[in-house]
């Protein structure tokens, strides 16, 4: 019986700048982050919508805010 070697290497983890740098569009001039708690049940229904739609959900609640929440002319 031949002796084989085998080596498993472990991949590199992602570092925090690529997870922020990944998919993100830049906004429109400066932004605030917004932070809510919402049910378990809702917060999941909505990463399953989103991952379905290939979408980030922070996109998707930007475009519900804004539609709720429309500029008013000055």
């Amino acid at each position: 019986m031949s002796q084989k070697s085998i080596t498993i290497s472990r991949p590199k983890a992602p570092t925090p700048e690529s997870w922020v740098k990944e998919k993100v569009e830049p906004t429109q001039g400066p932004s605030k982050r917004l932070t809510l708690d919402v049910p378990v049940d809702l917060h999941r229904r909505i990463k399953i919508g989103c991952a379905s739609q290939d979408r980030l959900m922070a996109d998707v609640l930007r475009e519900v805010l804004e539609a709720a929440f429309p500029k008013v002319a000055k």
